[in-house]
């Protein structure tokens, strides 16, 4: 199987070269669904070029200018991506729709067939290796090229089933509705293609706003914490995780109650014990682990306040 950066690569050779020879059969046939077909790859190899730069940026530690490391690059890459295709798809409805009330757009469908047909097999003979390589080795950025690429299959098959459509129509003397296919096609294919750039989008979005990963996910945390802490007496425990690309973030707060003795070296073997128990879960993750007497210093808070201070203990008699 291709590794990541492999699998990348060969995305964007792909789209470079699918996009150029649409470029040029588009001019050559007249096509608005070719030219359709030639920016999607077009846009999909500048975010490509960045996404192969945020695949080497998540590998990295964090650092000073990167605290919490460079894993956020992720859905940001995801988010620009979906985004990208949106606005293309956008673009080219709205050039459908004039094309449709304007008469309709003529196309050499002969030259134009070929195209489709190389375009669907090699969009899905792209996307079958990123498919199998994401499930070796899985990468968020890597399941997002394979989506890209299953869309542009759908666009190529779509644009390949209007163009016989239209020859059909034409060898039975209706040349003018044949003049129709081709934007309505364009209009027929982004609306049935376009909820995978918006979920690829809304995803993104969503891991750059910090939202957890589904609630059974963390329920399974949760419970390797607890079985990680043993006999410690744990008043309240709260597990707070993150996912925004492949890496998980998890904050453990761990409020013991009070009066338990809990030096540092034992602190340390329970802290080690849950790092462990929940990586093994759902690496890769960055565990931090926190011990407290003081339920404020681990609750839920919008901003912090410092807690009351204790009451000092009695005297004795």
């Amino acid at each position: 199987m291709l590794s990541e950066r492999a699998a990348l690569r060969l995305s964007a050779g792909g789209a470079l070269l699918l996009g150029a020879t649409a470029l040029g059969f588009s001019a050559a046939t007249g096509s608005g669904a070719i030219l359709l077909d030639g920016l999607f790859n077009l846009c999909f190899v500048v975010v490509a070029v960045l996404t192969l730069r945020v695949a080497t940026l998540v590998a990295l530690p964090d650092d000073e200018r990167y605290p919490f490391g460079y894993l956020f690059f992720e859905p940001l890459i995801n988010t620009a991506k979906g985004l990208l295709l949106i606005g293309v798809s956008l673009f080219a409805l709205a050039d459908a729709g004039i094309a449709l009330a304007s008469g309709g757009r003529a196309v050499a469908f002969g030259p134009a067939i070929g195209y489709a047909a190389g375009a669907t097999l090699g969009c899905l003979a792209i996307a079958w290796v990123l498919h199998r390589s994401r499930h070796a080795d899985p990468s968020p950025l890597v399941a997002a090229d394979f989506e890209a690429w299953l869309m542009s299959a759908c666009v190529s098959a779509g644009v390949l089933a209007g163009f016989l459509l239209a020859v059909a129509l034409v060898r039975r003397g209706h040349a003018g509705a044949a003049a129709y296919v081709d934007p309505a096609m364009v209009a027929l294919v982004i609306l049935v293609s376009v909820a995978i750039p918006i979920r690829m989008a809304v995803g993104g979005i969503a891991g750059l706003l910090n939202r957890a990963p589904g609630a059974p996910v963390v329920a399974r945390m949760e419970a390797a914490a607890r079985a990680a802490l043993g006999g410690l007496p744990v008043a309240r425990l709260w597990v707070r995780a993150i996912q925004p690309g492949r890496t998980s973030y998890v904050v453990v707060h761990v409020v013991v109650r009070p009066g338990t003795a809990l030096d540092l070296d034992e602190a340390d073997r329970l802290r080690g014990a849950v790092m462990a128990a929940i990586v093994a879960g759902h690496a890769p993750a960055v565990v931090d682990v926190v011990f407290t007497a003081v339920e404020a210093y681990a609750a839920p808070t919008a901003g912090y306040t410092p807690p009351s201070p204790a009451p000092p203990p009695s005297p004795p008699g």
